[in-house]
């Protein structure tokens, strides 16, 4: 059985597009804590279904969009996932 996810922090950013017709793109970067472990996604949509759904990304991308993260995964005893 596997405990509820908990969103630790929200990043929203945008960016250039050459697709989207308002020529900009609007995402957002989730980190997420369940069972002892840290993941973080990105995607487009509340963070809650960027959690559920976003695109997985590694730690050292995750360290760009929160720059604390590593002191603050030991300091709360947490390891980053990466088999997500």
């Amino acid at each position: 059985m596997t405990s509820e996810r908990t969103i630790l922090g929200v990043d929203k950013r945008g960016m250039p597009s050459q697709t989207d017709p308002s020529g900009y793109c609007n995402f957002c970067v989730v980190l997420v804590h369940q069972d002892g472990l840290v993941s973080c996604y990105r995607g487009q949509g509340t963070p809650e279904w960027v959690a559920d759904r976003g695109d997985w990304i590694s730690e050292a991308e995750a360290a760009l969009h929160f720059p604390n993260l590593g002191p603050e995964m030991k300091r709360l005893g947490m390891t980053y996932d990466r088999d997500a």
